[in-house]
């Protein structure tokens, strides 16, 4: 398989900040496993989920990317070479490029058993994980990666509208969850963000629910994201057709009012925690903050969850260029859930949607 040189991508940009960060705590190698830290840093993508298609090695001064002897890659920069892994033994042909092994840091995503065959070729080297470090590097979107975001959202909103006007003509949730990834797929040519949600009466009360073959009730949450160019779509709507409930129609308006108070008020500079509260205080305000069960939202990117998170317990600054959703919810326990999100873009101006 050959691999397409993406020249105009600034990779060599992004690997010098890793080195520039490796410098700064005095690490001298890093290896890198995770394939979407692989893809951010050099443009190869990996395709298998279970075998090893591709491993990263960052000096202070150089890089490495080994992959199979299979594939061919053209370097998108003079600063990162391609080997082609040696009989498959990606750990041999990169630790062989050390000239002084002393120290090597490790994604400590890793699994175990790839730890153990690390160490099996590392001939006394000290291995020692670490986490974070290229993850912060692409909490900051450039204008490549907010393209590719902007593509991916319209997409999603589009298909979204198409689907969401005949969903009361499909029997089940998992036939509609079905019909949607097809939409998805055939659209953009590439595999989903992740496997759309169709949740409907009682089950929208469960965020993450799995469609099953319960039928659609007058009440569903679609959660669904479309992929382009590796980069993620993560749009959530309710569909509600009965309001005559009290309980359902104080619930749609305080999810909204907590989403467009969020999109008003997060800035520049705000720590993760408190544009939690934003929403939060709504809630609360209608009495529903109980109901209110998980973050305001998580970073969207080449993976559908990264950073930063907005949790009540995250320190992390917001900071200008980062894209994340936006997601207040309302789940009350047997009876029904609420959710709104889009996908934002943080910019010296606040928050902006894609479509805006």
């Amino acid at each position: 398989m050959m691999q397409k040189k993406l020249s105009l991508i600034p990779y060599e940009i992004r690997i010098q900040a890793l080195q520039k960060a490796l410098n700064a705590k005095k690490i001298k190698a890093l290896i890198i496993e995770r394939a979407s830290n692989i893809f951010y840093l050099t443009g190869y993508s990996v395709n298998s989920e279970t075998e090893r298609e591709a491993l990263l090695l960052v000096t202070q001064k150089k890089a490495y990317l080994a992959i199979s002897p299979l594939n061919t890659y053209d370097s998108p920069t003079a600063i990162c070479s391609v080997l082609q892994a040696e009989k498959g033994n990606y750990y041999t042909t990169l630790l062989a490029k050390l000239t002084i092994p002393t120290k090597v840091y490790f994604e400590n995503s890793m699994r175990h058993n790839e730890y153990l065959y690390l160490k099996k070729y590392a001939n006394g080297i000290d291995l020692q994980p670490i986490s974070g470090l290229v993850e912060n590097l692409r909490t900051i979107k450039d204008t490549f990666e907010l393209s590719a975001l902007k593509r991916a959202d319209k997409t999603t909103r589009t298909i979204l509208l198409t689907f969401l006007d005949k969903l009361s003509t499909y029997k089940t949730e998992r036939n509609a969850a079905f019909e949607l990834q097809q939409m998805l797929e055939k659209n953009t040519l590439a595999r989903v963000a992740f496997a759309p949600i169709v949740a409907s009466g009682i089950h929208t009360a469960t965020p993450h629910h799995t469609p099953n073959t319960s039928k659609l009730s007058d009440i569903s949450i679609v959660d669904c994201g479309a992929r382009f160019d590796h980069y993620c779509a993560d749009i959530t709507r309710t569909v509600c057709r009965n309001i005559r409930s009290t309980d359902r129609q104080r619930a749609l308006e305080a999810v909204q009012e907590a989403y467009i108070a969020s999109l008003s008020q997060i800035k520049v500079g705000m720590i993760s925690k408190d544009a939690f509260k934003i929403a939060f205080d709504v809630f609360k305000k209608y009495n529903l903050h109980t109901y209110f069960i998980h973050s305001l939202g998580h970073g969207v990117g080449i993976d559908v969850h990264e950073l930063p998170h907005l949790s009540p317990h995250s320190d992390e600054v917001l900071q200008n260029g980062m894209v994340f959703s936006i997601e207040p919810g309302v789940y009350i326990p047997g009876k029904f859930g609420v959710r709104y999100e889009n996908t934002v873009v943080l910019t010296k101006k606040g928050c902006q949607e894609f479509n805006s």
